[in-house]
């Protein structure tokens, strides 16, 4: 399918990159021309949300990534959940889904 989940994309070595965007041009090709990257979510779907600095950062390596293939890459859907966890490195912390 089309569809790629990734918890984040930050910083990934060039090795990486190149194997993202093989990735990348294999889910444009079986999405008909589009790719969706579900951000903040484990390969098995679940959702783990990203702070406000993973977003920015695996938003730039999806731009990185699109760019590479020859494609535009844009935010369709972005949810914002107020972190409640008594972990205190993140309390009060935006997360996205």
């Amino acid at each position: 399918g089309h569809v790629e989940y990734k918890q984040h994309l930050i910083e990934p070595t060039q090795e990486r990159m190149d194997r993202l965007t093989s990735q990348m041009k294999f889910r444009i090709a079986e999405g008909g021309g589009e790719a969706l990257y579900e951000l903040g979510v484990s390969d098995k779907g679940i959702p783990h949300g990203l702070t406000d600095e993973e977003l920015e950062k695996s938003m730039e390596t999806i731009n990185k990534l699109a760019e590479a293939n020859n494609a535009k890459a844009n935010i369709s859907v972005l949810s914002c959940i107020r972190s409640i966890s008594f972990d205190h490195a993140l309390e009060g912390q935006s997360r996205f889904w």
